[in-house]
C-alpha cells in the first residue's frame, strides 16, 4: 500500500499523459464546445498585435490631422475600429469563458463520477491504512483544482505564444535587442514563479496529515455526533485550543513560503520595471532622431506592457500547470489502484447450498505483519445458527469480512459444497450475502429507500418495503410518519425525522433481511444496548433468518444461546466451539467469560425472554 498509493514517483512523461486524459475527457463531454473555445482562444491571441497597429496608425493620423486640417472621416473610422476590435474582443472572451464553463462542469462531473465508482471497487482493506487517507486528500483536492483548469491553463499558455510572436515582431522592426531585452527581463520572474509552484505543492503534501487532522477536528465540532461529549465532558476549550495549534502551525509555514514568494515577486517586478525604463529611453531617442513617431512611441510602449504582462501569463499558467499537473497526477494514481475483480469465477452461487466450510484461515494486513486471524477451521451446514463470541479484538469482525469477501485471506480458504470462494462470480455471491454491521449506515434518505437499499437489484415498492418494517415492529412508527415510507430520517436535512438508536437497528435489520440472502450475518450492532434490548434485537433476528445461514457475532453470551453453535475466538484463534451446555462443562474460555458477565443474564429474568 505504502509503495502504491504515497511514494509512487511521477515522471514528466507520465504527467503529460495524464494531462492528455484530461483533454481526452473534455473531449468526450463537450467536443464542440472544446473545439469552438480553442479557436477563440487562438482569434483572441492575434487582437493586441492588431490593436497596437490601429493605436499607431490613429494617433499618427490625428497628428497629421492637426497638423495639415486634413479629412476627419478615415481618423474616427481608425478610432471607431479600435473600440469595435475591443467589443469583439470581449464578446469573443465572454463566449470563450462560458464554453469552458459548461466543459468544466462536465469534466469535473466524469472525473468525480469516476472516482465514486472507483471507491465501491478497491479492496476493502485500503480503508484500514492511514496513508489512503492521505492520499484521498491529495485526490480531493484534485478536483477541488478542476482537471478542466489545468487544460485551460496550457491552451491559455499557448495563446499567449501566439499573441508573443506577433507582438515580438513588430517590436523587432525598430530594434532587434527590443524583443530579447523584454523577454529575458521576465525571464527571472517566471523561474522564480516556478520555483515557488513547486515548494508550494510540497508543502501541500508534507501538510496533509496535519490538514486533515485540522479538518476532522473543525467537522467533530460542529458534528451532532460529537455535540454531547463535547459538552459533557467539556472538552469545547481543549478541542478548539488543538485546532487553533495545529492551524497555527500549517499557517506558519503556509505564509513563510508566501514571504519567499513575495520577495521573488519584488525582485522580478524591479527587473521588469528597469527594462522597461531602458525601452522607454530607447524609443524615447529614436523620435529625438526622427526615426520613430508619435504613433509609433505609443504603440511601441504599449508594445512593451503587452510583452512583460503575456510573458507573466505565461510563466503564472505554466506555474499553474506545473502545480495543478502534481495533484492530478494523484487522482490518476488513486483511479489506477488495483479493484475488487467482480468476475473472479465462473460458477453461480448455489441457491440451496449444503455446507459452508472454512479451512485453515489465516489473515494478516497487507503490508503488515499484525497476524489477526491464526488457523481457523469450522464448518457450517445450511439453515444453522452460529454464534461468535470473544473478547473485544479477538478477530470476530475480521473473520465476518472474510466471509463476506471483502478480506482475501492470506492462508487457507473458504468453500461452499467443496467449491473455494473464488470460484464463484463476485456478483453471484454478494447476492446471496447480507449484513448488518457494528457501525451500520444511518442513511439520511426516506424510510422506503433505508430499507429498500438492501435489495435494490429488486426494485422495491414501498408495499414491499413496508412488509419488512413490519416483520421488525416498526409498523407503528411509519403510519405516525407524516409523509408514510417517503418520511425523510435523520437531522441532516430540513423536515427530516431523528430515530432512536433501537429503531435505526431494526431498520438496518430490515435493510439486511429484504435482501432475501442464503447467508445473514449480525456484527455486534447492539453493542451499545442493555444485555436485554440486546436480546430482543437478536431474537428478531433469529426469526428473520430462519432457514438461512445465520452468524451473530457479539462479545457477550447472552445471545449465544439463540445459537445452534458457538464458535469461541481468543486472539484471533478459535479456542473452543459448542453449544451453551457443552462449553460450560469444558470449563475454559467460554464458561470464564460467561461467569464474568453472569450478571448480566440472570436465569429468572433474562433467560425466560431467550426462550
Amino acid at each position: 500500500m505504502k509503495s502504491k498509493v504515497n511514494r509512487k514517483k511521477v515522471d514528466l512523461r507520465t504527467s503529460l499523459h495524464n494531462l492528455w486524459r484530461i483533454v481526452s475527457v473534455m473531449w468526450q463531454v463537450r467536443p464542440l464546445a472544446v473545439t469552438c473555445w480553442v479557436i477563440m482562444l487562438l482569434l483572441i491571441s492575434a487582437i493586441p498585435a492588431m490593436q497596437i497597429w490601429l493605436q499607431k496608425v490613429s494617433i499618427d493620423a490625428i497628428s497629421t490631422s492637426v497638423a495639415y486640417t486634413a479629412n476627419l472621416l478615415p481618423v474616427l473610422v481608425l478610432v471607431a475600429s479600435m473600440y469595435g476590435l475591443n467589443i469583439i474582443n470581449s464578446i469573443l472572451s465572454e463566449t470563450s469563458e462560458y464554453l469552458f464553463n459548461i466543459t468544466k462542469e462536465d469534466t469535473n462531473f466524469r472525473l468525480q463520477r469516476s472516482i465514486l465508482r472507483k471507491s465501491v471497487c478497491i479492496p476493502y482493506h485500503y480503508y484500514e491504512n492511514a496513508r489512503f487517507y492521505d492520499e484521498l486528500s491529495m485526490v480531493s483536492q484534485a478536483l477541488s483544482r478542476s482537471g478542466a483548469e489545468i487544460i485551460r491553463s496550457a491552451f491559455t499558455s499557448f495563446s499567449n505564444v501566439v499573441s508573443l510572436i506577433t507582438v515580438v515582431v513588430m517590436l523587432s522592426i525598430v530594434h532587434w535587442s527590443l524583443p530579447l531585452l523584454l523577454i529575458s527581463s521576465t525571464l527571472p520572474g517566471i523561474i522564480i514563479l516556478l520555483i515557488a509552484k513547486k515548494k508550494r505543492y510540497r508543502l501541500a503534501v508534507a501538510t496533509t496529515q496535519q490538514g486533515r487532522e485540522i479538518d476532522y477536528t473543525f467537522r467533530l465540532m460542529l458534528s451532532k455526533h460529537g455535540a454531547k461529549e463535547i459538552r459533557i465532558f467539556q472538552l469545547g476549550d481543549i478541542l478548539i485550543e488543538r485546532w487553533a495549534h495545529l492551524f497555527v502551525n500549517v499557517r506558519n509555514k503556509v505564509l513563510k513560503q508566501y514571504a519567499k514568494e513575495g520577495r521573488g515577486r519584488i525582485v522580478g517586478v524591479l527587473i521588469l520595471q528597469l527594462s522597461a525604463l531602458g525601452v522607454a529611453i530607447m524609443l524615447v531617442m529614436q523620435i529625438n532622431k526622427d526615426v520613430l513617431t508619435l504613433g509609433d512611441y505609443v504603440a511601441l510602449m504599449s508594445a512593451v506592457v503587452i510583452v512583460q504582462g503575456t510573458m507573466g501569463s505565461i510563466g503564472a499558467n505554466i506555474g499553474q500547470v506545473l502545480e495543478m499537473s502534481s495533484f492530478i497526477n494523484h487522482l490518476y494514481q488513486y483511479l489506477a489502484l488495483p479493484e475488487v475483480s467482480k468476475s473472479s469465477g465462473e460458477l453461480e452461487f448455489p441457491k440451496h447450498y449444503e455446507q459452508l466450510e472454512v479451512s485453515g484461515l489465516h489473515f494478516t494486513y497487507p503490508n503488515t505483519e499484525l497476524k489477526v486471524l491464526s488457523d481457523i477451521s469450522f464448518s457450517v451446514k445450511r439453515g444453522e445458527t452460529i454464534a461468535i463470541v470473544g473478547e473485544n479484538g479477538a478477530g470476530k469482525t475480521t473473520l465476518m469480512n472474510c466471509l463476506l469477501g471483502l478480506y482475501s485471506p492470506s492462508q487457507g480458504n473458504i468453500y461452499i459444497d467443496k467449491e473455494p470462494l473464488q470460484s464463484f462470480s463476485t456478483d453471484s455471491y454478494l447476492t446471496h450475502v447480507s449484513a448488518v454491521f457494528q457501525q451500520f449506515v444511518q442513511y439520511n434518505y426516506s424510510i422506503h429507500d433505508n430499507v429498500a437499499f438492501g435489495a435494490m437489484h429488486k426494485h422495491l415498492s414501498q408495499d414491499e418495503t413496508l412488509d419488512a418494517l413490519k416483520a421488525v415492529g416498526l409498523t407503528e412508527m411509519v403510519y405516525r410518519m407524516s409523509e408514510g415510507m417517503g418520511t425523510r430520517l435523520g437531522s441532516e436535512f430540513n423536515g427530516g425525522v431523528e430515530l432512536s438508536g433501537g429503531q435505526w437497528q431494526r431498520i438496518a435489520i430490515a435493510r439486511a433481511a429484504i435482501r432475501n440472502a442464503e447467508i445473514l450475518i449480525l456484527d455486534e450492532p447492539t453493542s451499545a444496548l442493555d444485555p436485554l434490548a440486546e436480546l430482543e434485537i437478536f431474537r428478531t433476528f433469529q426469526k428473520l433468518a430462519a432457514g438461512r445461514t445465520a452468524f451473530m457475532v457479539s462479545h457477550r453470551l447472552g445471545p449465544a444461546r439463540l445459537a445452534d453453535r458457538i464458535l469461541v475466538l481468543k486472539d484471533g484463534a478459535l479456542v473452543e466451539q459448542g453449544n451453551h451446555d457443552e462449553l460450560i462443562g469444558l470449563n475454559g474460555e467460554y464458561k470464564a467469560m460467561f461467569q464474568a458477565q453472569a450478571e448480566w443474564y440472570q436465569e429468572d429474568s433474562v433467560y425466560d425472554v431467550v426462550g
